[in-house]
């Protein structure tokens, strides 16, 4: 396919049809000649999404700090540095 160029309702029909059937979009757009991002947009249009929206970006949520069971008993070395000096 021509960049730049509408899906035809022939390569549009069988976009749909394999998508439906469970096809690797990959797979699909090699097949037809279509850019996958084209597939992927049609994919999400039939799942009832807007087709041009981008996915959020999620961050990951970091693991809670541990709660020490028992106090910190080492002296800090800033700590053993001052004691030495007075």
């Amino acid at each position: 396919m021509k960049p730049g160029t509408h899906l035809s309702k022939e390569t549009a029909a069988i976009v749909t049809a394999r998508l439906e059937a469970g096809d690797d979009p990959r797979e699909i757009a090699r097949d037809t000649g279509c850019n996958q991002d084209t597939i992927y947009r049609r994919r999400r249009a039939m799942r009832g999404g807007d087709p041009y929206k981008q996915s959020p970006v999620t961050k990951p949520t970091p693991d809670p700090k541990p709660e020490p069971s028992e106090p910190n008993c080492i002296p800090s070395v800033r700590d053993k540095l001052m004691r030495g000096r007075a």
